[in-house]
C-alpha cells in the first residue's frame, strides 16, 4: 500500500489512485467469481476514525493517513463488496481501539463471518499502537446508526455530533429565511453537500442546502397559495469538491438548479450529475477559474430563473489549501465571491451563503479567505438595505 507521505506530497495522489484501482479490481474479481471467498489483508496506512489512534501528534488537517480524501477512498472499498472487519473487531473490543490495519471480507450471503474467517485462516490480529497504552482512547457507545453508515459519514456517532450537525442545518435554514426577507444572509458553518437524502457521507451528516431549499419552497408555497410554480432555487456550489449529495437529491427536479465548479481529480471520485458541472484541472488559477465561473453563470441565466440562490463559498480553491489542488489567490477568491453576490444583486435574487470547506496548511489561511467572503457579503448586504423601500 502506498504511504502517501504527506498531505502536500504528489505521492498522496498516487495513493488515492492506487486505492481506486484496488476498488475496481476487487469489484471485478467478485463479479467474476461470486462464490469464491475473498479477503484483502495488509496495512492500509489509513486511520479510519480519530478514536482509532492515541497519538496526539496525529492531527486531522495536518497529518497524512487521517485526511478526508484517504478515509473516503478507504470506505469506498465497501462499494466493491467488502467490509472493514477491523472495524467489527474494534467495535466488539476484540482489539484495542487504535488498531489501524484493516481486514476486509466479502459482503454477500455466501461468505462466512469474520470470526470463522479468523478461525479458518488462524489469523491473529495485533494492534499497532503508535504510543504507549496510556494513550488508549475508548470506543464511544454507538447509537442505532449502523456501523456502515457511520463509516461512510466518517465521524464516530455521538449525541454531540448529531446535535452539531442539526444546528448547522438550522443555521443555513435561518440564513435562507433571512435572505428572503432582507436580500442577503450567511451561515458561518454549513455547506455539507456530500450528504444524501438517506445517508450521510464524506464528513457531512445532513445536507443543509437541500433542507433549506425544500423548507423555503414549502414556506413560499404557504405564503403564495394558488401559485402553480414552486419557488425556484439555484444552488451555486463553489467548494472545491463536487456536491454529489446535493446533485443526487435534486436530479430530475426542475425547481432546483444545481451548479458546481470543482476539481476534476478531487474528491468525490465518483461524481453525481449536477444540472451544470464545470470540472477544473489541478493547478487552475484565478484567470481560468473566473472565466469558467462567468460562463457558468451565463449558462445558469439562460436555463433557469431563480427566486433564491444558495451559495457554497468554499475557501478550499485557495492556493494554500492542503486538499484543494487548485491555485486561486486571495484576490481570486474575493473576485469569485464578488461576482456571485453581484450576479444575485443585479437580478434582485435573494442569496443565502454557507462557508463549506477550507483546509489551509495554516488555519489562518482559511480564516482569512472566509473573512474576505464576509467582508464582500457585508458590502452587498448594505446595498440590499439601502435599496429597501
Amino acid at each position: 500500500m502506498p504511504n502517501g507521505r504527506s498531505l502536500d506530497d504528489p505521492h498522496l495522489a498516487y495513493k488515492l489512485h492506487w486505492l481506486d484501482a484496488l476498488r475496481t479490481a476487487t469489484a471485478a474479481e467478485i463479479a467474476a467469481k461470486p462464490a469464491q471467498p475473498l479477503a484483502l489483508v495488509g496495512d492500509f496506512t489509513i486511520i479510519p476514525f480519530d478514536h482509532d489512534h492515541g497519538d496526539p501528534d496525529i492531527v486531522v488537517g495536518r497529518s497524512p493517513h487521517v485526511s478526508p480524501a484517504e478515509r473516503e477512498a478507504f470506505f469506498a472499498l465497501e462499494s466493491a463488496g467488502v467490509s472493514d472487519v477491523g472495524y467489527e473487531l474494534r467495535s466488539t473490543k476484540s482489539v484495542p481501539a487504535q488498531a489501524s490495519s484493516a481486514w476486509m471480507r466479502r459482503e454477500n450471503a455466501g461468505c462466512v463471518t469474520w470470526r470463522s474467517w479468523a478461525e479458518r485462516l488462524k489469523l491473529r490480529v495485533s494492534a499497532k499502537l503508535t504510543k504507549s497504552s496510556s494513550h488508549l482512547v475508548s470506543m464511544p457507545a454507538l447509537s442505532a446508526l449502523a456501523p456502515a453508515a457511520q463509516r461512510e459519514i466518517g465521524f464516530p456517532w455521538s449525541e454531540a455530533m448529531a446535535e452539531r450537525a442539526r444546528r448547522s442545518v438550522g443555521a443555513t435554514l435561518a440564513a435562507a429565511r433571512s435572505a428572503l426577507r432582507h436580500g442577503l444572509a450567511g451561515n458561518l458553518a454549513g455547506g455539507t453537500h456530500h450528504a444524501y437524502a438517506g445517508k450521510g457521507s464524506g464528513f457531512c451528516v445532513f445536507n443543509d442546502v437541500a433542507v433549506a431549499a425544500r423548507c423555503m419552497q414549502a414556506e413560499w408555497a404557504q405564503a403564495h397559495p394558488g401559485r402553480a410554480q414552486p419557488l425556484q432555487v439555484a444552488v451555486i456550489d463553489l467548494d472545491v469538491h463536487q456536491g454529489n449529495g446535493t446533485a443526487h437529491i435534486f436530479q430530475g427536479d426542475a425547481s432546483v438548479f444545481t451548479l458546481s465548479l470543482h476539481g476534476e481529480r478531487n474528491f468525490p471520485f465518483r461524481k453525481e450529475d449536477s444540472d451544470l458541472d464545470v470540472p477544473l484541472p489541478d493547478g487552475c488559477g484565478d484567470a481560468q477559474y473566473l472565466d469558467s465561473l462567468e460562463h457558468a453563470l451565463q449558462t445558469l441565466e439562460q436555463r433557469f430563473e431563480p427566486g433564491l440562490v444558495l451559495y457554497l463559498a468554499g475557501a478550499d480553491p485557495h492556493e494554500g489549501d492542503r486538499l484543494g489542488r487548485l491555485a486561486l489567490s486571495y484576490d481570486g477568491l474575493e473576485a469569485r465571491d464578488r461576482r456571485v453576490f453581484d450576479w444575485a444583486w443585479q437580478r434582485r435574487v435573494p442569496l443565502a451563503f454557507s462557508m463549506a470547506g477550507g483546509y489551509g496548511h495554516d488555519i489562518a489561511t482559511t480564516v482569512q479567505a472566509q473573512l474576505n467572503t464576509w467582508r464582500v457579503a457585508l458590502q452587498y448586504h448594505c446595498r440590499w438595505q439601502n435599496a429597501a423601500p
